[in-house]
């Protein structure tokens, strides 16, 4: 049996992954269903042109998970930082669907992330990401393919 990383070990995915596991085995879930329920649905990266205030193109980076809409429509704003990842953001929308889940809200689980501080950004910057991300969203619930 393989050695399991230290929960510090892991990143933010692998530990929803790593919770996921144990839930799946205290359930007994059924095996179609555990595969069905382990990945995200749909996943996407995009890379978002703003105009900024000062003149300048700035290119961020966005991306947006849907994990699951079994219960109803995904559930899941934007999260805003520096640092965020396409790992981040897939663990984020996984435990929103286990949260909607638990408490019988009728939503499924996604996220939505993009890479940028904004406490660095002029006013009219976050605005325009806002509405690129619910473009993306459009995308997601139709099912369209972004190229």
């Amino acid at each position: 049996m393989a050695h399991a990383p230290a929960p510090e070990e892991m990143n933010v995915y692998q530990n929803a992954e790593a919770r996921f596991e144990v839930a799946a085995q205290k359930l007994g879930l059924e095996q179609g269903v555990y595969r069905y329920l382990k990945y995200p649905s749909k996943e996407i990266t995009l890379y978002i042109p703003i105009g900024m205030d000062n003149g300048q193109l700035e290119v961020f980076t966005g991306y947006r998970v849907l994990h699951s809409t079994v219960r109803g429509p995904g559930k899941g704003g934007i999260r805003f930082a520096p640092d965020v990842s396409l790992d981040e953001v897939r663990a984020l929308a996984t435990w929103m669907t286990w949260k909607c889940a638990l408490v019988d809200i009728p939503y499924g689980g996604a996220k939505g992330g993009v890479r940028i501080d904004p406490r660095l950004q002029p006013g009219g910057g976050q605005f325009a990401l806002q509405q690129g991300l619910q473009i993306l969203d459009v995308a997601l619930a139709f099912g369209a393919a972004l190229l």
